[in-house]
This record gives structure tokens, sequence and C-alpha cells, in this order.
């Protein structure tokens, strides 16, 4: 697929995503939902005619305007952008856009631009324009028209092509036209409807415009048909179009609302001067005496992180008005779809090198999700906690992170989810002793130094665990596949039946570790779900809905793995948390023998791909840390030599009385209490007899 199709493609899931999961459209209309171009799945077959008068298919926001036969002054113009258009007509959406005559006049003709979909185009136009008076931020009157092209009350001329693509692929046409006159009114504000009702299906788009005040209206309520304008068709563009008279300053046509200021104050402005003031609009026409207008805390935003000067620390923070940042974090259960909402940062730079304890308690039950980054520009993730939980208590998040002394840290808390939420929120940060595996006997467990010499146990070092390694001697399996996996359905069926594969192993052992590779021919990785299951278990998911427009992967997925990277193809060993899927080590503990099955799904209709081969490997448990018994072949009380003599002594006399040294624990330990002590002595004593 060339990059061209791949852009348009991704444009258009994007925007399908999005009409899944809002009222832009209804159940079963998602691929009809083409308000705009960069929406519409444009069939790449029409590109190659085009390509040439594109001189680059990443095309920068440039405001054209200056067509061969568009006679119009610049300062009667919104010229076009080639970044995007937007549809018109009878049916689905109607665009209307305002502007403000300098001085009285009377309208006559003007310029606009479009584009088509399907392409090439362009069709038999059928062109209405219509002028309204505003209405407090929207059509009211109509002061002229309905001029209409085929009634021949428009006449109109074009369309030409004027060399442009919009979005890199579709050619952008210029239209001139006459009319009867509409008389103005200096300083008031007007808007002007274009609409081309085609034939056959096909669409005509407004082009995007440049110079106007970022305000447009489409009416259409998602899948149409319009309705009537209102304030909720509010769009943050404006539409390319000429007219007979000078325009004026465009925020006259604005109308005010409410816009919430950071310190929880509410003035009643356009949305223009809102956003210059670093406020938040609440929309056209909202009222402060109705809105809750928040206070934002001085945390908000990564750049504006509080610093910790020292731990302990402690803070309570009001996250209630606080921003999403983003970007999505890996612990995220929702972060598929959205990002941390209500997300306030701290800093921290490590004055030692310790276990940070992170806490954030909420006094509501909001549920919590904590994130330490690396810096506000890469904002790699280094670590982060989330129990899902919403309930007063189990909404309370604790992180424990190992920092490094000079090191600077990024923690980010906010509420999981794409839904926002927030509230006073207590956050404290503490440095914990150095912890690690601590054998009392062959028990194990994760304590202090301290803690473990006070109960007699023998402390394995800062920062080992009781996680049993693998053996290291992996079983490994692979099947050949090359079996199309079937397409996803259309909405709202989703999913699609699943190309299953299984590969039976016969070795019977405890699992310790888990390791599979996939290899996936796909156009559109995105469309991906990947699942594993040994026997009748519940599978785990290993890859969902990841990497977008890229196409095919072939994939290690290992707990131990690498952050994924996604390319065309994306190659690599990945953690299947960073995949959309969940940790392989669910799989530990069970026995290795019988069936692993692997299923892939697509669950998006419009690509297809292939399952070209997979393979799994499969590790035994390894020792626990804190067995006591000798590795196998050796000899209780003998440091190598086949016989239990003085050398043997003299070692065993430098590991009496020694609890932290685990290699003397085999094999001088010999009643397994964990230390080397005078009982070890009398057993070595009984065996120094020569050879074993």
């Amino acid at each position: 697929m060339n990059s061209s199709a791949r852009s348009s493609e991704l444009r258009m899931r994007l925007a399908l995503a999005v009409c899944l999961t809002t009222s832009i459209c209804a159940a079963g209309e998602k691929a009809n939902d083409i308000r705009n171009l960069q929406f519409s799945k444009i069939d790449s077959s029409h590109f190659g005619s085009w390509q040439g008068s594109a001189t680059d298919s990443n095309i920068e926001i440039t405001a054209g305007g200056s067509g061969s036969f568009c006679s119009l002054p610049q300062e009667n113009c919104q010229p076009f952008l080639t970044t995007n258009a937007r549809n018109s007509n009878s049916t689905r959406f109607t665009s209307a856009d305002d502007f403000t005559p300098e001085v009285n006049g009377q309208l006559t003709n003007l310029c606009w631009w479009g584009a088509y979909q399907p392409i090439p185009g362009p069709f038999p136009d059928a062109f209405t324009i219509t002028y309204y008076d505003d209405n407090g931020g929207i059509p009211g009157n109509i002061v002229g028209g309905p001029f209409v092209q085929s009634g021949g009350t428009l006449i109109v001329m074009g369309p030409l092509d004027t060399g442009e693509l919009v979005l890199g692929v579709a050619p952008i046409f210029e239209y001139t036209a006459s009319h009867a006159a509409v008389n103005v009114v200096g300083g008031n504000c007007y808007w002007i409807e274009i609409k081309n009702d085609l034939s056959g299906g096909a669409n005509w788009f407004w082009e995007d415009g440049a110079d106007g005040n970022g305000s447009n209206l489409d009416d259409g309520n998602g899948i149409g048909p319009p309705d009537g304008y209102d304030q909720t068709d509010f769009e943050p563009d404006d539409r390319a179009f000429c007219v007979s008279v000078e325009t004026g300053d465009p925020i006259a046509c604005l109308p005010p609302g409410a816009c919430c200021h950071p310190d929880g104050s509410c003035t009643a402005v356009n949305v223009l001067e809102c956003t210059a003031s670093g406020g938040e609009y609440r929309g056209p026409l909202s009222s402060c005496f109705l809105e809750n207008c928040p206070v934002v805390p001085p945390n908000d935003d990564c750049g504006d992180a509080i610093v910790i000067d020292a731990v302990p620390y402690v803070d309570t923070v009001d996250t209630g008005g606080a921003s999403a940042d983003g970007p999505v974090g890996l612990c995220d259960s929702f972060g598929a779809t959205g990002l941390m909402q209500n997300d306030v940062w701290y800093e921290w730079t490590a004055d030692r090198d310790c276990n940070l304890l992170i806490r954030a308690t909420p006094i509501a039950t909001y549920d919590t999700i904590i994130v330490v980054r690396d810096t506000c520009v890469e904002l790699n993730e280094l670590a982060c906690v989330d129990k899902n939980g919403n309930e007063l208590g189990d909404s309370v998040e604790s992180l424990i992170f190992q920092v490094a002394e000079g090191e600077s840290y990024l923690i980010q808390i906010g509420d999981n989810g794409n839904v926002a939420g927030g509230d006073s929120t207590l956050v404290e940060a503490e440095c914990l002793p150095p912890m690690g595996a601590c054998c009392d006997g062959k028990s194990c467990s994760e304590r202090t130094v301290e803690d473990c010499d006070g109960s007699g146990g023998v402390y394995l070092g800062d920062g080992t665990t009781c996680n049993v390694p693998p053996l290291g001697e992996p079983v490994q399996n692979s099947s050949i596949v090359n079996k199309p996996i079937p397409d996803g359905l259309p909405a709202p069926g989703g999913v699609g039946a699943p190309v299953s594969d299984t590969i039976t192993v016969g070795e019977s052992f405890i699992v310790g570790d888990v390791n599979v590779r996939v290899r996936i021919d796909h156009p559109f990785l995105s469309d991906v779900l990947v699942t594993l299951k040994h026997e009748s278990e519940t599978p785990i998911t290993l890859m969902s809905n990841t990497c977008g427009g890229n196409d095919n992967f072939d994939i290690t997925f290992d707990d131990d793995g690498g952050t994924l990277a996604c390319g065309s193809p994306t190659i690599g060993t990945f953690q299947p948390t960073s995949t959309g899927g969940s940790l392989l080590s669910a799989f530990n503990g069970k026995d290795s023998a019988g069936t692993w099955t692997l299923e892939v799904f697509d669950d998006f209709d419009g690509d297809v791909g292939s399952l070209l081969e997979w393979s799994i490997e499969i590790d035994a448990s390894g020792t626990p840390p804190c067995e006591a018994v000798c590795a196998d072949g050796q000899i209780p009380g003998d440091t190598g030599d086949a016989d239990v003599d003085l050398e043997d002594f003299a070692a065993l006399q430098e590991c009496m009385g020694n609890s932290v040294l685990a290699e003397c624990l085999c094999p001088f330990d010999a009643d397994a209490n964990g230390t080397v002590d005078v009982n070890d002595f009398a057993l070595f004593a009984e065996m120094l007899s020569g050879p074993s």
C-alpha cells in the first residue's frame, strides 16, 4: 500500500473509531459518515492521475485562493487550505460560515473552493447558496436566496482544477458564481451556506478556509438529514470563499459564552478571547450562572510539576479541575480508548538510591492511577500501577519504584480511563530501606536486611526477589500455518471468526517461563487481536488494536521484552503489556503438557491478513532462591573434589556463623535452618570420614 493510500486509510479508521464510540453516527451507518474528506475512505486506484500535481504527500498548511478566474480582491476572501474539507448537501450535512462586511454593500458574485469524493470527479454540480442574518451565533432569517444553480437563479462557472490537493490526494477545484443583489450592512454578522446536491451517491466537500474566526456550523446531527442550525453544530474551522464586499473583523460574529479561568472565576467572552486568556470555553451562549468552574491545580501540566524538595513528602491536591495530558499509560485499563484524566504532576531528583514509595489516596471514590516518567519531552513510562478499583479504599494506589541518586523522575497521578473524574487527593512519597529475598530455611520473603537478620534468616542481597527463576533449558515447538484471517464484521458486529492453530507439547513439567513468537501479514495492524490459551483454560491476550495503519509483524512476546515500537513491518521482542495484552506469567506454575492454542481475530472489516507461523518456548521452573539442597551431583559437605576432607573443613570454618552468603548454605547448612552453625559442624564431623 502506498503512503498516500495508507494515510487516507488511517484517517478513515480514526474517524470510524470515533463513530463507534460517540453519537456522530448510528449503528450500521459508520461507513457512510463522511462529514470530513479526511474521514472518507478514498479509492487508491484514482490517485495516479492526480499525483503529478502534488509536490509532497505531506502537504503543509498553505493558504491559496488566487485561482485563474476569481477576480475578487484578497480582503474579500477566506482563502482555501489544503488540510481538510467538509461535506455539504441537503441530505447528510449542510455547512454555513459567518462573515462581517466592512461597509454597506451588495452581494452579487462570489468564489469558493471544494473537492469531490469519489475521486477524481467532478460530477454534474447542483449548487444552492443561501445568505442569513445572525441570530445569537447561528443563522437567523434568510436575507438572500436560496439561489439555485439548477433553477437558473445562480450562474456558476467552473469547476476549475487549482493544481492543489487536499490531504495530498484529492484535487481542489475553484468556482465563481453570480446571483441577484443582496443588500448587507457594514459591521453586521451574516452567514453563507453553500451546498452541492450531487446525484448517484457522490459527495462534495467545501474546502477549509483561512483568516476567519475559527468557527462554522455543520448541520446534520451526525448522519443527517439537516434539521436546522443550533449551537451544538459548532465546528472549530472556517470555510473557503470570497464575496463581493470587503469583509471586516470576523470576531464580531462570535457569540459570548461562559469562560472558566484557572482560578475558578468565570467571564462571558467569545471562544477566541477565552482561549487567549488561558480559559476553558463552555460553549456559545453558555452562562456563568449555570457553569461550575473548577480551580485548575498549579501542577496541572507536566512543565509546571511541583518540585519535591525532600522525602518523606505529603501534599493534598484537588485534581477535579485538572486536564488530561497523556500519553496513555500501560497500566490504564482504558488505554486503548483514552488518556488518564485529571492528572497532576510532581518531580523529584533522588538524593540517594532507594525504593521510592508513591501513594495516592483520593478522598472521593474515583479510580486513581500512578505513572512514573522520565522527562516532559520524551514522557517515557518507567513504572505504573492501577488496581482498577473505584470504591473508597480500593481506589488507593501505591507504587514502589527503585530510583538512583542524582536522577530526576516525573510522577503523574490522575484518574483511570477516558471519563473525567478527579477530586481531593492525598499524595505521599517516601524512600523505603533496601529490600531483598530473605530465607528462613526454605521459606522465602522479601524484607529489609535488618528484619531478615533479626529473625535469623539469610539475606540474599538488595534487590533480590523470591521469584523462582526459569531453569534455562526451554522446550521449543513451532507451527507453519499460512491461513487467512477472516475479515472483521461490519458494525455493530466488529470481531470476526478467528483463525486458530494448536501446538501439542508432550513434555510434562512445571512452567516457569513462556515466550511466544507470532508472524502475521496484515495491512492494518490495529485490526488484529491475538490470544493464547493452554488446554481449556481462559485465554490471555497477547496483542490488541495496536500500531494503527502499520502493516505486518514478526513479534516475540516476552515478559522480559522491551516496549512496543511499531513499524512496517513491526519486528522485535516486546512485553505483551505494551502490545495491548497481558503477562505470559499467567501460565507459570501450570503443567506444560497438552495443547497450546493461538487464535487471531480481525475486529474491523475492510482489510484481511494471514497467520503465517508461530512458535512457543516453554521453560521449566528452576531452583527456588531459598532452596537449601545442593545442586545435582554435589555432595553435602564437599566443596568440589568428591571427598569430604580437611580442605572442606577449612571452608566450613569460614562459613561458620555466616547468615549472609547464600553459597555457604550448600554444602554446609546440613540441617537447612538458614545458618551455618554448631549443629552443622557436628553433622560435618560425621561426614569427615573419607570418600563419600
